[in-house]
């Protein structure tokens, strides 16, 4: 069973180089959407708590949490929000309804997950050994490392 530390967060290029996702988003809002997609889970909904946004983003308080939350739902990305907040209420002990813990969906044109297969895994180490073997090969070829006779 994969375990959370075994999913990785991939970042797509488009959106930075043809999208303007760069132009789009302030540095602060970048941090806080990659600090969201460090929650996703397989299926696609992050929820981490204010509190621990707070910490792993190294803000002050919960409102700036808040504040940046919101300024990425208003912000698109190829018609649809950066950022999808769903919000549960549930009631307290005296009956009054209170926000309680949200749930996040990262535009994924932007930001997905994935779990390492071990085959593409073994597969890229062969690839590195293979092209250091051609390297030194290569470099053997014009005679680089030989000793030279003066």
């Amino acid at each position: 069973m994969k375990t959370k530390t075994d999913l990785y967060i991939q970042l797509w290029i488009n959106p930075i180089t043809k999208g303007g996702l760069l132009n789009t988003l302030s540095p602060e809002e970048l941090h806080t959407l990659i600090g969201l997609s460090a929650y996703i889970d397989k299926a696609g909904w992050c929820n981490p708590s204010l509190k621990t946004l707070k910490t792993i983003l190294g803000l002050n308080d919960i409102g700036s949490v808040s504040r940046r939350i919101k300024k990425l739902e208003t912000i698109e990305f190829e018609g649809k929000p950066v950022l999808k907040v769903e919000r549960a209420r549930e009631p307290n002990d005296k009956g009054i309804y209170v926000y309680t813990k949200n749930k996040y969906t990262v535009n994924q044109a932007i930001v997905t997950i994935f779990v390492q297969n071990t085959s593409t895994s073994s597969r890229r180490i062969k690839q590195m050994e293979e092209l250091s073997e051609r390297r030194a090969n290569f470099t053997k070829s014009f005679g680089f490392g030989a000793k030279r006779n003066r």
